[in-house]
């Protein structure tokens, strides 16, 4: 996984279309090398978890599909992340619908730069205009999002 990219768990923010097209790229993979075992994990047959572990010990097959175990982590996340999902429907609708996880740590800023970009702020106001607590303006938008975790991280939804 590229640190850079927007599907990487830690980043200030993710996009969730380009971690369903990331879950989709390992999972394509799998299948063009005739594993289809995920559909189970699809089906609730088997836990995400299990099946993990049983295709990490396929140790033929992920030097076939050259997959990392931290792919097969990130495939993990995106099911734990698509459980908390249940108000926005799956992965892939929340993808198209509201792609945007912020990280929580970084929902301040991210609150100064939306007001940036709406053109309510401007970073050289003068005087009253550039002392806004930004803290209390993050938590009067706080009700109109939702907390989810993706990994071992939590982010910031709007609901």
């Amino acid at each position: 996984m590229n640190p850079f990219d927007q599907a990487t768990a830690g980043n200030d923010i993710v996009d969730l279309r380009d971690v369903r097209d990331e879950r989709e790229r390992i999972l394509r993979l799998l299948e063009d090398a005739g594993d289809e075992s995920f559909d189970a994990v699809v089906e609730k047959k088997i836990s995400v978890d299990r099946w993990a572990d049983d295709l990490l010990e396929n140790n033929d097959l992920m030097m076939v599909v050259d997959l990392s175990n931290d792919d097969v982590t990130f495939v993990i996340d995106t099911v734990n992340l698509e459980g908390q999902l249940s108000g926005w429907g799956s992965l892939d609708e929340a993808a198209n619908n509201n792609p945007v996880l912020v990280l929580d740590d970084h929902f301040v800023d991210y609150i100064k730069e939306m007001a940036s970009d709406l053109g309510a702020y401007k970073a050289d106001n003068p005087w009253p205009l550039n002392c806004i607590d930004w803290e209390a303006a993050a938590d009067e938008l706080r009700p109109d999002w939702n907390e989810v975790k993706f990994a071992q991280y939590v982010y910031q939804m709007r609901g």
